[in-house]
C-alpha cells in the first residue's frame, strides 16, 4: 500500500533530531531487515501552500537604454500572494481524506499540525502494511514524526502533494537505495545513510536511464470516488475571477513588455466587498484598451497588441456594448469560460 511518513518542520536545532532520510532508512532497516522492499522513494515538503498563490501585482519598468535610439523595453514582474480561503480549504480537505484511510496520525493535533506548520514527507508508493507498522513504531523516537498516511493515488490533491511536487531521485531494490545521478556537469544528489543502508552502498543510475531502472508507479486508471470531490473543490476554490484572469495574462503580455514607462496594478487596492468589486464591463474594457484613463489621451493599448489579452478585452467590449451591468466578477458566466 502506498505510505507516506510524515514530519513537521523543526522550530529550533533543538528539535531537529537527525535528518529524516536517515531516520527512514533506520526504521526501514528495522521493519525489513532482508531487504524485501521494492519500491520508489519520494521526498519533500508537503506544499500546500503553493496551490493557495494567485497573482496579485503586476509590474513594468523600462530598462535603461544604453543607445538613444534603441526600442525602448520594460522588464516585467509579478508578485504572488497566498489566499487564504483557498488555503483554508486544502488543509481542510487534505486532513479529512487522510483521516478517512489508513493512518497513524493524531486526529486533533493532525488539523493543527497541516494548517500552521509546514509538513515534511517521506512517501513510499509500495510497502506491506505489516513493514509499515514497523517503521512507524520506530519512527516514534523521532521528535519531529507526527505519524504515517495512506494516500489516494486517485485523488488529485494526494497525487499532487506526494507524487508531483516531490524530489523522484531514489528508490529501494535489494537491500540498497538507488539515487538518479546528476545531469552532465553536476554533481550527484544525495541520499542521506544510505551510504551505511546497505554494505554495497548507494546505487547511482545514469540520469537519463533512472525511469527505465526504477520500479513502475501504478498509478489508478482514474479517480477515486474521494478524489472526485478533492478535485470539483479545487476546481471551484482555484479558478480565477476576471481580474487575476486579466493579471495572469497581462504578466506575459508582450504589450507589457512594449511600454515606454511604468505601469503597476495591484489587486489589494480593490475593495473588499465582493458587490464592490463586480466592476462592469465597461470598466474594464476601458483599463485593458487605455490603461492611462485619459479618455482618447495618452497611448493606446489596442486588442492587436494585448498578444493573450485580445479574447479578454472583446468580450468586455461586446459586454460593454450590450450596456448590461455584467458582474466582471463573476466566474459563472458561459460567455466569458468559452475562451
Amino acid at each position: 500500500m502506498p505510505v507516506a511518513f510524515l514530519f513537521v518542520t523543526s522550530l529550533s536545532p533543538k528539535e531537529a533530531g537527525e535528518w529524516l532520510d536517515e531516520a527512514f532508512l533506520r526504521a526501514l532497516k528495522v521493519a525489513d531487515p532482508d531487504g524485501t522492499v521494492v519500491t520508489r522513494v519520494y521526498r519533500g515538503g508537503v506544499l500546500l501552500a503553493q496551490l493557495s498563490y494567485k497573482a496579485a501585482v503586476v509590474k513594468a519598468e523600462p530598462v535603461k537604454r544604453h543607445q538613444p535610439d534603441s526600442p525602448v523595453v520594460s522588464q516585467t514582474s509579478h508578485t504572488e500572494r497566498s489566499d487564504r480561503g483557498l488555503y483554508a480549504t486544502l488543509v481542510g480537505d487534505f486532513v479529512e481524506s487522510c483521516l478517512e484511510g489508513w493512518h497513524t496520525v493524531d486526529r486533533e493535533s493532525f488539523w493543527e499540525n497541516a494548517g500552521r506548520r509546514s509538513l515534511d514527507a517521506t512517501f513510499a508508493p509500495a510497502l506491506v502494511p505489516e513493514i509499515a507498522a514497523r517503521m512507524d513504531k520506530e519512527l516514534r523516537s523521532h521528535p519531529l514524526y507526527i505519524g504515517a498516511v495512506s494516500p489516494d493515488l486517485g485523488n488529485p490533491l494526494h497525487r499532487y502533494l506526494f507524487i508531483e511536487a516531490m524530489f523522484k531521485d531514489a528508490f529501494l531494490s535489494g537491500g540498497r537505495v538507488y539515487i538518479r545521478g546528476g545531469m552532465p556537469g553536476t554533481g550527484d544528489p544525495s541520499f542521506i545513510g544510505a551510504d551505511t543502508f546497505s554494505s554495497a552502498g548507494v546505487g547511482i543510475v545514469p540520469y537519463t536511464q533512472f525511469d527505465n531502472v526504477a520500479p513502475p508507479l501504478v498509478l489508478p486508471p482514474g479517480l477515486s470516488t474521494r478524489g472526485l470531490v478533492s478535485g470539483m473543490r479545487m476546481e471551484r476554490c482555484m479558478v480565477l475571477d476576471v481580474h487575476q484572469k486579466v493579471m495572469r495574462d497581462l504578466s506575459f503580455s508582450r504589450s507589457l513588455r512594449d511600454l515606454d514607462r511604468d505601469f503597476e496594478w495591484d489587486l489589494s487596492q480593490l475593495p473588499d466587498a465582493p458587490e464592490e468589486v463586480n466592476v462592469q464591463a465597461t470598466k474594464i474594457a476601458d483599463y485593458l484598451l487605455n490603461p492611462d484613463h485619459n479618455g482618447l489621451q495618452g497611448r493606446m493599448l489596442t486588442p492587436t497588441r494585448l498578444d493573450g489579452l485580445t479574447k479578454i478585452a472583446n468580450v468586455c467590449i461586446v459586454w460593454s456594448r450590450r450596456e448590461q451591468k455584467v458582474p466582471c466578477g463573476s466566474v459563472q458566466s458561459p460567455h466569458f469560460e468559452q475562451f
